[in-house]
This record gives C-alpha cells, sequence and structure tokens, in this order.
C-alpha cells in the first residue's frame, strides 16, 4: 500500500459529535491520499469507539492530559504522510482545503497556511484569521511577531521540517504562536489567499479556560526572546509595548479574543 501523500492529526478530549463531524470533514476532501490520526487525550465520554465505528480507517493513539501542543506532537510520531496538516476537534476543513495547502509544497515551500473563518459562538460574531492585521507587505515572521496570524487547523508542513523544528512546546497557552514564530524565522511560509477552514470559538475552548494575564506575558516573552536571538530586523519596541499593555490589564479579558480586541482598540496590532 503507498505512503499517504498528507496526514492529518487530530487532537480531542471529550468532544464526541464535534470530532465525528471534523472527521467528515476531512473526507470531504478528494483527490488526495490521506491518513486520519485521531489524539484522544483522555476522554471520558467514549469519542475513540464512535470514531471507530463510523470510521474505522482512523488510527487512533490514547494519551493522557497532553493538552493539543503535545498531542500534535504525538500524533506526528505516528505519521506516515509526507505532509502534516492538523485540524482541532470543534474546527472543519472546507472542501479545497488539502489541495490550496499542498500546492505550496510542491513548488518548494516548506509550510503553508490559509485563511479560517471564525464564528465566536458567545456573540455570533465572525472574523479571519489572518485579519486585516496581516500586512502583504510585511514578510510571515514580522507579521507573526506583532500577533499569531496562522491557527493550526489552516496550516500544513512537510513532515521532516515539522521534526526539525522540534514541534509545539508544551506551555499551556499560545504554543501555536511560537511555533509559527521560530518556524517562520527559518523556513518559508506560503500564505493561501483562500478561506479553508471554519473555526467554532466558544467560551468552554481551551484558550478561554488557560487564558490568563500571567499566561498571556509569559508568551510575549518566549516571542521577544526568539525575535532578540534570531538574525532578522524586528522592532522590539513593538512587543514591549504589547507587553506594557497585558500588565496593565484590569481583568476586563476573559479570553483571547476579548484581550486581541483591546489590542486592536489601543492601535498596538
Amino acid at each position: 500500500m503507498p505512503y499517504p501523500e498528507v496526514t492529518c492529526i487530530i487532537p480531542v478530549k471529550d468532544r464526541k459529535d464535534k470530532a465525528i463531524e471534523a472527521i467528515e470533514s476531512v473526507f470531504s476532501n478528494e483527490g488526495v491520499s490521506l491518513e486520519v490520526i485521531l489524539v484522544d487525550d483522555g476522554s471520558k465520554d467514549g469519542v475513540s469507539e464512535a470514531v471507530k465505528k463510523c470510521f474505522p480507517e482512523v488510527r487512533i493513539i490514547r494519551g493522557e492530559n497532553l493538552g493539543p501542543g503535545r498531542a500534535r506532537n504525538l500524533g506526528a510520531r505516528f505519521a506516515s504522510g509526507d505532509c502534516l496538516m492538523f485540524l482541532d476537534s470543534d474546527d472543519l476543513w472546507l472542501k479545497g482545503h488539502v489541495s490550496s495547502l499542498l500546492s505550496p509544497l510542491f513548488k518548494g515551500y516548506h509550510a503553508s497556511f490559509g485563511i479560517a473563518k471564525n464564528i465566536d459562538t458567545k456573540t455570533g460574531d465572525t472574523f479571519y484569521i489572518p485579519g486585516d492585521e496581516f500586512d502583504d507587505k510585511r514578510s510571515v515572521f514580522e507579521n507573526l511577531f506583532f500577533w499569531c496570524s496562522i491557527v493550526p487547523s489552516a496550516f500544513s508542513i512537510k513532515r521532516d521540517i515539522f521534526f526539525k523544528t522540534g514541534g509545539f512546546r508544551d506551555i499551556g497557552l499560545g504554543e501555536d504562536w511560537l511555533f509559527f514564530f521560530e518556524l517562520s524565522l527559518k523556513y518559508d511560509l506560503y500564505f493561501v489567499k483562500r478561506i479553508v477552514t471554519t473555526r467554532r470559538v466558544s467560551d468552554n475552548g481551551l484558550c478561554s479556560k488557560n487564558f490568563s494575564r500571567d499566561s498571556i506575558l509569559y508568551l510575549l516573552s518566549e516571542i521577544k526572546n526568539l525575535a532578540k536571538n534570531s538574525q532578522k530586523e524586528l522592532n522590539l519596541e513593538a512587543i514591549d509595548c504589547l507587553i506594557e499593555f497585558t500588565r496593565s490589564m484590569d481583568g476586563r479579558c476573559q479570553r483571547i479574543q476579548d484581550w486581541y480586541l483591546a489590542l486592536r482598540e489601543q492601535g498596538l496590532i
């Protein structure tokens, strides 16, 4: 049997129904050899059994309280595909997702990313990542220095490059931003200007549960350290402004989205 071109890695914990929908969205993409790996991170709702019944071809790996970053890393260790793509269990791939993100890799880019349409289930608002804060006149790493303009569910990477970068860190919040920024400092990422993913943002997501001022300050300090140690010319004063504003937060920000809107209001991103 030939190796698959693409491995899709789905970390999940206690989201049985959404996981089924997510896998269905993967298999709606045709014309490419796909492997799907579900990393069950200690679920109690029978998600592995439900997936095995509906999709016997899906490979199931079990973990325990890994968090999304380490769960993705674990799935990558078992992947057979030359290209890795990721899908969080409450997100959906759109048709054409795979072909759109795979094409730049065939052309020599190390990784690619598209646009995620985000639906805030609390407010009903719709927004996009990357949004209008993404400046085409800047390089990808410059954009990522100011804000995380990539979501894992709208991203693809060559498997060997993923391991050379070291995968996602285990920091609880913002592991994706650190990973993408470090990746962009070393490798070529291509921006596919097409909506490839639907993302459902909710209050019970990890970005809300793990959000705190201290976690954001730690994340920003790590981004700043990576920038200082790189050979790139970056305006460190810009991230100092983010740090100072975050230190002054009065508790009004309860989610990443609240923090983002506050930064936009202040003209910081």
